[in-house]
């Protein structure tokens, strides 16, 4: 993908101590060398009001102006609530669901036999779904919302009173809709930075169920997210996240997420700030 073109009239917000992999200074970095605006921010989520937002270097961004945004999910829907540069909602949540994408991409989707149901009837059907979806005792559950009502993961039957509580902790609500289905081994897990159907740059951050992070990953790994990007009409956003996992039977969608509100691990971020400036002075309209 062309990284060099012309980025416009753009400007970047960074959230500071979010991500302690130095990706945001390295960013910001870019962002000096390019000549292109930027403010740093601090959010605290204590209430809402705009005391929460509390400017490290001096915004002096209006409301309409093009503002790309890289920090925490807490800071984006803050964003969001109050319409700040609306035009480069990078971090539509709904967009992001599993809902939308599981419906056009359902074949390539790591969970391939699923359902999804109301968290509360999760709770009141557990033998029918252990008996239906479970593997030696052991389900998989995740909110269909990408912005982490709780933490997915698997589920075994003799721990799911703990997992019950930990789950609620933040009280999601009864109708918090999620998914359930079958555990799946895993091998590796990359995230790719898909930028207009290309894939940007990606990363290796995690291998047989521990955090390992690397600059390199299969090329057919990429050319699968690629695929995936391209095989039907849908379009999240015009730049996002998607994690792509390693099987024993190939190459499976995991998941994806918003670029403004994910660790980008060690993926090459002098691409990821190119890339997103010149998509945001492209097309400021919608995001």
């Amino acid at each position: 993908m062309d990284t060099k073109r012309d980025s416009g009239n753009i400007k970047w917000l960074f959230e500071q101590d979010v991500y302690a992999d130095g990706n945001p200074q390295k960013m910001m970095a870019v962002a000096r060398a390019e000549g292109i605006p930027f403010a740093q921010v601090r959010y605290a989520s204590v209430g809402d009001d705009d005391s929460e937002l509390t400017p490290l270097d001096p915004v002096s961004f209006s409301d309409y102006e093009r503002v790309i945004v890289y920090g925490s999910m807490n800071l984006c829907r803050w964003l969001r609530r109050r319409r700040k540069w609306p035009r480069l909602a990078w971090y539509d949540f709904d967009r992001l669901r599993c809902q939308s994408y599981y419906a056009h991409w359902g074949r390539f989707l790591l969970q391939r036999v699923y359902a999804f149901m109301p968290l509360a009837e999760l709770h009141r059907r557990q033998d029918w779904v252990f008996s239906t979806f479970g593997r030696d005792g052991t389900i998989f559950v995740r909110p269909d919302d990408n912005d982490k009502s709780f933490s997915g993961g698997p589920v075994r039957q003799d721990g799911f009173a703990d997992w019950w509580k930990l789950a609620n902790f933040y009280e999601p609500g009864p109708d918090c809709l999620v998914v359930v289905s079958a555990p799946e081994v895993i091998r590796s897990e990359w995230r790719f930075v898909i930028g207009q159907r290309q894939v940007v740059t990606g990363t290796l951050y995690r291998q047989d169920g521990a955090e390992i992070v690397s600059p390199e990953y299969p090329t057919d790994a990429a050319d699968f997210a690629a695929s995936v990007a391209n095989s039907t009409s849908f379009d999240p956003h015009c730049l996002y996240t998607m994690d792509v996992c390693g099987t024993g039977e190939g190459y499976r969608v995991v998941e994806i997420g918003s670029v403004c509100a994910s660790s980008l691990y060690a993926c090459d971020v002098e691409k990821v700030v190119r890339v997103a400036s010149r998509i945001a002075a492209e097309d400021s309209t919608n995001a």
